[in-house]
C-alpha cells in the first residue's frame, strides 16, 4: 500500500474543511480537484505549523483522506498516479493528463453561473467558455466522467456540541458523540453510532478493503 501524506497550510484549510456541510456532488468535485492541486504542487509545510493533513492512499483502494482534529472525511481518488524524477502525475483514463491547467479550466466550468442555467444550452457554453475548440471535447469527456464517478464519501466525526444539543431534547441517540455519516444529500444521509472514539489509522482500515471487516454488533 502506498500512503502520500500532505500537511494542510493554514491557507487552504477552508479548502478541505469547509465551514458548511458538503451537500453536493459539485462540492466534492471541488475538493477533489483542489486536493489535486494541491499534492501536486508538492507543498513543504513544517510537522509542527499543521495538525491538519490529507493521505492520499493507493492500493486496491484508492483514496483521499482529510483529518483534522476530531474529523475526518474520505472520498475516492479516481486519478492513475505515476512517478518519474521524485515527482508524481496524474492520468485520467490513461490518456487525460491532470494537471494544474486542467484543473482550473474544470473548475471554471463547474462553479459559472451558466453551470446552473435551466437550460442545458447554458451548460454547453461553460465548457466553451472555459476551453477553446480544440480542449472542449477533452475537458468534455474529463467531466463528465468526475460527475458520474462513485465518490463514496464517508465521515467520522466526534461532535460534543451536536450530540449535547440532542442530549438535551432527549434523543442523544439521534446525534452519537461519535459516529460515522454516511452519504451527504438530507435524503440519503445518516450516521452510524460508535461506542468508541476512532483514529484516523481506524478509519483507513474501516476502508481498506484488503483488511478484516468490521461488525455492526446491535
Amino acid at each position: 500500500m502506498k500512503v502520500f501524506v500532505y500537511k494542510i497550510d493554514s491557507y487552504s484549510k477552508d479548502l478541505f474543511f469547509p465551514k458548511e456541510r458538503i451537500k453536493s456532488k459539485i462540492q466534492i468535485i471541488n475538493i477533489l480537484l483542489e486536493a489535486s492541486r494541491y499534492i501536486l504542487s508538492n507543498p513543504h509545510i513544517g510537522e509542527n505549523n499543521s495538525n491538519d493533513e490529507i493521505k492520499l492512499v493507493i492500493d486496491k483502494m484508492s483514496r483521499l483522506f482529510f483529518s483534522s482534529k476530531n474529523k475526518y472525511y474520505s472520498i475516492v481518488f479516481p486519478f492513475n498516479l505515476y512517478e518519474e524524477g521524485g515527482r508524481i502525475y496524474f492520468h485520467y483514463l490513461n490518456n487525460i493528463n491532470v494537471d494544474a491547467y486542467l484543473i482550473s479550466k474544470t473548475k471554471s466550468a463547474i462553479n459559472c453561473d451558466s453551470f446552473n442555467d435551466d437550460c442545458v444550452l447554458g451548460f454547453a457554453d461553460s465548457i466553451f467558455e472555459s476551453s477553446n475548440s480544440l480542449e472542449s471535447e477533452e475537458l468534455w469527456s474529463f467531466l463528465k466522467e468526475l460527475m458520474l464517478f462513485e465518490d463514496g464519501y464517508i465521515r467520522y466525526d466526534k461532535d460534543l456540541e451536536g450530540f449535547n444539543v440532542a442530549k438535551e431534547k432527549g434523543i442523544p441517540d439521534r446525534h452519537p458523540l461519535t459516529h460515522y455519516d454516511l452519504y451527504y444529500t438530507n435524503k440519503a444521509a445518516f450516521k452510524i453510532g460508535l461506542e468508541v472514539d476512532n483514529s484516523i489509522d481506524d478509519f483507513i482500515d474501516l476502508l481498506n478493503i484488503k483488511t478484516d471487516c468490521k461488525y455492526i454488533k446491535n
